[in-house]
């Protein structure tokens, strides 16, 4: 028992002298020192540690918004759409933005297309208001998107889409795919 605490002490010690040697070694390698052989060691962390940020950065803040609503009946006048089509109501469906953000990349697709002379036109809504994030689905085609345009949101603003047909033919029973991409900021 003895002599063990000789040894733990000579341990604490020599620990403590090579941590302090070695902060203060890396502590003259955060100067311009080119003279320093850890100053290449020290800049490589460094770079290494932004390219880490960036790329957090870059990926840990984007999500995908997917809502799928069917059985939907047209028989004019806008509908409003959230992860259900039901209503004319919009309050019914609008979902709340959890965090502050950028809305972009809107694809919709149907499960049959409108026929010819029909369509259906997607807006996204925010705050009860019409974006410029929108799409149209017509005649034949059943898929649409917008890659070009984007909804700024704050946390706390609303969302939902808005359906709107046109055309004679729009009381069939449909079944709405739609896809956006979230970024945080």
């Amino acid at each position: 028992m003895v002599m063990i605490k000789p040894i733990i002490a000579s341990i604490i010690a020599v620990a403590f002298i090579a941590g302090s040697l070695s902060t203060g070694i890396f502590a003259n390698a955060t100067t311009s020192d080119s003279n320093n052989p850890l100053q290449k060691i020290w800049n490589a962390i460094n770079h290494l540690q932004d390219e880490i940020n960036d790329l957090a950065k870059s990926h840990a803040s984007k999500s995908i918004i997917l809502w799928t609503a069917g059985g939907a009946m047209f028989t004019g006048g806008a509908t409003y759409m959230g992860e259900v089509v039901c209503c004319s109501d919009l309050t019914d469906v609008e979902h709340v933005m959890p965090t502050d953000g950028t809305i972009s990349n809107l694809f919709i697709n149907l499960n049959f297309a409108p026929g010819a002379g029909n369509n259906f036109t997607m807006t996204i809504i925010k705050n009860g208001a019409e974006t410029d994030l929108k799409c149209m689905i017509s005649n034949l085609d059943n898929f649409c998107s917008d890659t070009s345009n984007t909804v700024n949101v704050k946390a706390g603003d609303l969302i939902a889409a808005k359906i709107d047909p046109s055309g004679p033919n729009t009381s069939h029973e449909y079944t709405f795919k739609l896809g956006m991409l979230f970024t945080a900021n």
